[in-house]
């Protein structure tokens, strides 16, 4: 029969000599029953570690989260809302001298952005300073590049494009793309220009035709019969300087 406590109450006449004051027990945690059945008592239930016990303390942080000196709570989306975050937890506050004491780092959380002072050690910068974002993920090799992603640099800043750091660019230069824009140029007439052609050879291999106009030949000057008034008292042309066919005609 497992022990049971008892109880002991003396009373003692209270000063009107009617009525009884309890004198003891007086009530203490080892004297209040929690669980008659298994003979537990307050005390025994505050002494058991296995209990949850908040003090002032915890139960003030457990009220006030999100507040001053209470708890973080995350939402419904597992993340802590904005609203408690410490702008400094999104800014940049990790330095490496370079970029392979970077990629030795173990302590950097994945996500965060890091400042290395010479990223001259990845390919794709030059000289100068790099940001660097730590990839989220499993199975990533940090140790590489690969594991970061490059987010800005300072050749980004104050960038000078010269010419020749151009990809992809035409063959001509500066100097002939310019040449080409001062030449630029209409024709009223280019309905009739587009007319012109310059064709090599006539119906025979041996037949050359040279410029066409809508698909016809176009006569040479030296085939081309001329007309020339030469006014009283003016000198003719000389005859060497004349072609076959060619007429002059000579004022009295």
């Amino acid at each position: 029969m497992a022990d049971t406590k008892r109880l002991i109450t003396i009373q003692r006449v209270a000063a009107n000599g009617t009525d009884y004051d309890i004198y003891y027990p007086r009530t203490v945690a080892s004297q209040v029953y929690y669980d008659e059945t298994n003979n537990l008592t307050v005390a025994d239930h505050i002494t058991d570690t296995a209990q949850i016990h908040l003090t002032a303390a915890e139960r003030t942080a457990l009220t006030n989260y999100n507040q001053a000196n209470g708890f973080a709570k995350v939402e419904s989306t597992g993340y802590l809302p904005n609203s408690i975050i410490n702008p400094s937890v999104l800014a940049i506050t990790t330095e490496f001298a370079n970029i392979a004491a970077m990629l030795a780092s173990t302590d950097v959380p994945a996500g965060q952005l890091v400042w290395v002072t010479d990223a001259s050690g990845d390919t794709t910068v030059t000289s100068g300073w790099a940001v660097y974002r730590k990839k989220v993920g499993t199975g990533i090799d940090y140790t590489t590049l690969a594991g970061w992603q490059k987010v800005a640099e300072a050749e980004s800043l104050d960038v000078v494009v010269s010419w020749d750091n151009i990809q992809g660019k035409p063959s001509s230069t500066p100097a002939q793309i310019d040449q080409a824009v001062a030449d630029d140029h209409t024709h009223s007439n280019k309905a009739a220009l587009d007319d012109l052609a310059d064709a090599t050879t006539g119906t025979s291999p041996d037949e050359v035709i040279g410029l066409t106009y809508k698909g016809r030949a176009l006569a040479f000057d030296d085939q081309v019969t001329t007309f020339t008034f030469v006014a009283s008292g003016q000198t003719a042309p000389a005859a060497s300087t004349l072609d076959v066919g060619d007429f002059v005609f000579v004022e009295a």
